[in-house]
């Protein structure tokens, strides 16, 4: 008794000291459900000032069919040269499901982000967002991915101003079957550089403000045969009344 008295106190150390495990949270939209890894390292950046969920742990807004992020710390920013060129980065991937999937379709996702930056001359920033899904009901869902890159180009205006990415994957376009269940790969990447030099220094920063996915869904179509067969059905059921009041 003793004997085992032990063993368990020792499994329970184990289990105490033991890192804490990821949770699959569900967020439940409109017409969609969207799953994802509460404890990814993106979360990090693209969530800073989102809710947190039941582990403590942000996770973004749901409006009807979009998840809503809200980043606060998602920033580059270099000096002087000290140091360039600077970067961040951060990815999120995020399983989407319909909620009836013999009703509706996954039809598209869109990813918007804006921010704002500041640069003083030489200094230059940039923005890069990937969107990418794969089709997870494809016989091959590693050759179904597909992705769309959008990017600002090199900024230098001098002074405040604001940047937005806007980037969108057509999954009935993409693959030739429909599918109700996708992995979405949200990506960001910002730069900053600047050049050393005493007699002019120089300052660039950039930072995200705002990130957004909408996924859109479409009707499944009816068989051809079904107007037909409902046609025949109520031209039945108006023949029994017929013959019920005969």
């Amino acid at each position: 008794m003793r004997l085992q008295t032990s063993i368990a106190l020792g499994l329970l150390a184990v289990v105490t000291v033991s890192p804490a495990q990821a949770t699959l949270v569900t967020l439940h939209g409109t017409d969609v459900d969207f799953l994802l890894d509460d404890q990814q390292a993106g979360l990090a950046l693209y969530c800073g000032g989102c809710l947190l969920d039941v582990n403590g742990r942000p996770v973004p807004t749901v409006a009807g069919d979009s998840l809503i992020f809200a980043p606060t710390t998602f920033r580059a920013e270099s000096t002087n040269g000290a140091p360039s060129p600077v970067s961040a980065h951060a990815t999120l991937s995020i399983q989407v499901q319909s909620h009836s999937p013999s009703a509706t379709d996954l039809g598209a996702a869109t990813a918007r982000e804006f921010g704002d930056y500041f640069i003083s001359p030489p200094g230059s920033v940039s923005a890069v967002a990937q969107l990418g899904a794969t089709n997870l009901q494809a016989s091959d869902p590693l050759a179904s991915f597909q992705q769309d890159i959008e990017q600002t180009g090199t900024l230098t205006t001098a002074g405040a101003n604001a940047w937005s990415l806007t980037t969108s994957v057509n999954f009935q376009q993409a693959w030739t079957k429909p599918t109700d269940l996708v992995q979405i790969d949200l990506q960001n990447d910002l730069l900053a550089t600047t050049t050393a030099n005493p007699s002019n220094p120089s300052d660039a920063w950039i930072e995200k403000k705002f990130a957004g996915m909408r996924i859109d869904v479409a009707v499944v179509p009816l068989p051809a045969t079904l107007p037909l067969l409902l046609s025949t059905l109520g031209g039945v059921g108006a023949l029994a009344r017929r013959r019920a009041r005969t």
